[in-house]
């Protein structure tokens, strides 16, 4: 691990707003740490993983701490639409929907917390 690097965790780096978003912060020269249902090529670290899955999100960001450092930036760009009018979109697509993208991005923010709170602490 190298302490003076810069890193940032990307939600759906894969495709989408989080795609550009990843390749933008490893131009600007953090390492990004990647997370995605498909791996993502410009992430020094990806890994597939749902959102929605609160324990695999907190391996996930023990992972990138112990391996690239504490997270300096996260972008929460996960998300998932599932469209048509209202009295199409059945119950399943709307707490599919709800999932990846409230909870997703919740899941995430909870499990990165923790490592800025300790960073905080040490410091004051």
């Amino acid at each position: 691990m190298v302490i003076d690097q810069r890193v940032a965790i990307v939600s759906g780096a894969a495709g989408g707003i989080g795609a550009p978003i990843a390749e933008r912060l490893a131009a600007e020269g953090f390492v990004v740490a990647g997370c995605d249902l498909e791996p993502q090529a410009v992430c020094a670290l990806s890994v597939e993983l749902d959102v929605t899955d609160a324990p695999a999100v907190r391996a996930f960001v023990q992972r990138v701490a112990a391996e690239l450092g504490r997270p300096d930036v996260v972008v929460t760009a996960a998300g998932v639409q599932r469209t048509g009018a209202s009295e199409t979109v059945t119950d399943e697509d709307w707490r599919f929907v709800v999932d990846v993208n409230l909870t997703g991005t919740w899941n995430l923010i909870r499990a990165v917390l923790p490592a800025c709170w300790s960073a905080a602490a040490a410091a004051s």
